[in-house]
């Protein structure tokens, strides 16, 4: 069992995943990461080629001071995978198409938290807000 959204980006390598919980039983509406680079859009596209559709690739980033005059800039190359090297994206679009393919290979349980758990020498065992117990061979909890 898997808690967290982040952690599903394993889902389709993990072949002991059974569930992922997520308190929020929606993605948070505003972004809060906005660019990746060319590993983590080699590691997205690994995943399912479609969750960087939208994006803009190719973006550099330009510094301005207080006085709100250029300082630098920073071009960043495509990197070895062949992806842009920065790319910007809509951090709660990307979150809503990575529970679509989560949900593909993994039981994906929104709206309910972690409440406790218990691990012995086969797995673990939780308690899920709602009740529920799930068991499970390894947990990973967000911090």
């Amino acid at each position: 069992m898997v808690h967290g959204t982040e952690t599903g980006l394993a889902s389709q390598t993990a072949p002991r995943l059974v569930a992922l919980v997520e308190r929020d039983p929606q993605a948070y509406p505003l972004p809060r990461a906005v660019a990746a680079d060319d590993e983590v859009q080699h590691l997205l596209s690994l995943i399912d080629p479609g969750l960087l559709v939208g994006s803009l690739p190719d973006v550099g980033v330009r510094f301005v001071g207080a006085d709100r005059r250029p300082v630098g800039q920073l071009v960043f190359p495509t990197g070895p995978s062949g992806h842009s090297g920065l790319t910007l994206f809509h951090q709660p679009t990307l979150e809503e198409r990575l529970r679509v393919v989560v949900a593909r290979v993994a039981e994906l349980r929104l709206g309910v938290g972690l409440q406790s758990w218990t691990q012995d020498s086969t797995g673990v065992e939780a308690v899920l807000d709602d009740g529920t117990r799930v068991r499970a061979g390894w947990l990973r909890r967000r911090p």
